[in-house]
């Protein structure tokens, strides 16, 4: 039992590949990548296992598993600890050490073939390097650890991160980063790393575990201990979220109270170790906490003190810790996704409220009273903005003339059909009627083209749900219509845009939308061709459903056609 007799003792990265679960999607699809020398991006929050990924990729074992990379390959881990303050020289020299010390390393000629443990090589020479590399056959894939740490080193200036470009641009070179946010969105030491360096990598995130993967560890563990070990799955995720640090915590404590697993928990063992987590979890919340934005911490602590998100709220910045699993979202309030996420924030407002007592003096009554009228104000005003809008968008083109009403009534009825509430089902309303208000930013040459439009156009008319999402930042919406909007082109399978969004990432109205949208257009006529048969565009659909659309949104769409005898 490595030293213990708790099979769920692991408290930092996964060392032994017995303890290793979950995450095989995500090691086929990176191993995927690299079997072809692609860089990618492993985006995930704070104790979401992402060492313990890069670590299990370094297994001889794990590459067996998979397609190997063409070639001789090595696979190098380095993490940006302790390297925050080297010169970039220093930098390049540890790169290339770290790759001919790894196992499998073939001999290279010259003075690259030892290395003392400290130095500096310019880029040119490590350039020179990997040329040696490439004529004697070797693939070098780094493994690259905690990188947004790099933004601590003032030194790592724009040509440093073209240097890394070049080097991850070469055949024989690739990197694996992982990093607590998406790599474009990166800034170190207030500079933005840029997308000349961000667009050579895909990204790969890390969420929860599921319940099954979570089910799976605790009988195999349990097992390792000759243990049939019954727990409270429901509750292990109710109290963790999923998230395997803490999967791993709550785990530990429960076997703990039921002696090794040898007899039945309990009640009060059950409420013990939930208090236990609570204070366990203290330090995880701490350095969460620590690494929100200013403006992400005051929306909290809003909607903590009983303030329901607005619109504005859900930017990219948001939705990014949304699908990543930093927030989560539950009836309108945002929390950390674990056990005393939701007392933490409580704490913290109880904290801002002492702060700022003085200067609060509110009349909550006249508040209640006058509430209700500003909000049916505010909608009047947004229906009013919503149809100009659509207007101004439909006089440009006569094809998609209507197309609006077309993808609002399908899109409603799929919400319905869904069970939506009636708030909701507003928000999908507005949100189809204004999905392609971007096109107004679409050159007439190309969007009443009577031929089919090339590559360079088509990405000129893909283009239309970022303009979108960029006119409606304008607006505030008391429902779901930004992230509805913006990702209506995205699909499960990662093949939509603009974010290659999969799957869950996608939010269920963009979804919703997706269907709508699609059916519409087909059944209509455009420039350049006539419209489709009903029963091709339902075909076309159903067919897709599980990897381009959501198989429950597609099965309410078919639903509401037959309801509506269609």
């Amino acid at each position: 039992m490595t030293g213990s007799d708790n099979p769920f003792f692991n408290r930092g990265p996964i060392l032994d590949p017995a303890y290793f679960f979950g995450r095989r999607d995500e090691i086929a699809a990176i191993l995927g990548l690299i079997a072809n020398m692609q860089n990618c991006s492993v985006v995930g929050g704070i104790k979401r296992g992402k060492t313990s990924l890069l670590l299990h990729l370094q297994r001889q074992q794990t590459l067996c598993e998979h397609s190997c990379p063409r070639g001789c390959c090595i696979l190098p881990y380095l993490s940006m600890e302790g390297l925050a303050n080297v010169t970039p020289e220093a930098f390049f020299h540890h790169l290339l050490r770290e790759a001919l010390r790894s196992p499998g390393s073939p001999a290279v000629a010259g003075e690259y073939e030892r290395l003392s443990p400290v130095g500096e090589i310019s880029f040119p020479e490590l350039a020179a390097a990997f040329d040696e590399f490439a004529r004697a056959g070797v693939n070098v894939v780094y493994l690259l650890d905690e990188f947004e740490l790099a933004g601590e080193n003032p030194r790592f200036d724009l040509n440093f991160f073209s240097a890394l470009r070049s080097l991850a641009s070469r055949p024989n070179c690739a990197f694996v980063i992982a990093t607590a946010e998406r790599l474009d969105r990166l800034t170190l030491a207030d500079r933005e790393v840029g997308s000349p360096f961000a667009d050579l990598f895909t990204t790969i995130r890390l969420g929860r575990f599921s319940r099954a993967v979570v089910g799976e560890m605790v009988a195999a563990l349990g097992g390792r201990a000759g243990r049939l070990w019954k727990v409270d799955l429901d509750l292990i995720m109710q109290w963790t979220d999923g998230l395997p640090y803490l999967v791993q915590l709550a785990c530990s404590l429960l076997w703990g109270r039921s002696g090794t697993g040898a007899r039945p928990l309990k009640e009060a063992d059950y409420d013990y170790a939930r208090e236990e987590l609570l204070i366990q979890c203290r330090p995880y919340h701490d350095e969460w906490w620590r690494r929100l934005s200013p403006r992400v911490r005051e929306a909290l602590l809003d909607a903590a003190a009983g303030c329901r998100l607005g619109a504005d709220f859900y930017d990219e910045d948001i939705l990014e810790l949304l699908q990543t699993g930093v927030l989560v979202e539950r009836d309108g309030v945002l929390t950390p996704p674990c056990l005393g996420g939701g007392l933490f924030v409580q704490a913290r407002l109880r904290e801002r409220e002492r702060g700022a007592a003085e200067f609060l003096v509110v009349d909550r009554a006249d508040q209640a009273d006058t509430a209700g009228v500003s909000a049916a104000a505010d909608k009047r005003t947004i229906y009013k903005v919503v149809r100009a809008l659509v207007k101004a968008v439909e006089a440009r083109d006569h094809f998609t003339r209507g197309h609006s009403d077309g993808t609002t009534r399908v899109a409603v009825a799929i919400a319905a059909a869904l069970g939506l509430s009636q708030e909701e089902l507003e928000g999908i309303k507005i949100a189809a009627r204004l999905h392609d208000i971007g096109k107004i930013g679409v050159s007439d040459l190309i969007l009443l083209k009577p031929d089919r439009l090339s590559d360079q156009e088509l990405e000129l008319v893909r283009a239309h749900v970022l303009v979108s999402a960029h006119i409606l930042e304008a607006m505030d919406f008391p429902w779901e219509v930004k992230p509805a909007v913006r990702f209506h082109h995205e699909r499960l399978d990662g093949s939509g845009y603009p974010d290659g969004l999969i799957g869950d990432e996608i939010p269920l109205s963009a979804r919703i939308l997706a269907v709508a949208d699609v059916f519409d257009a087909m059944i209509s006529p455009r420039s350049h061709r006539p419209p489709h048969p009903r029963e091709a565009a339902v075909s076309e659909i159903t067919s897709n459903a599980g990897t381009k659309y959501d198989p429950q949104v597609v099965a309410a769409f078919v639903k509401s056609l037959d309801g509506a005898g269609a």
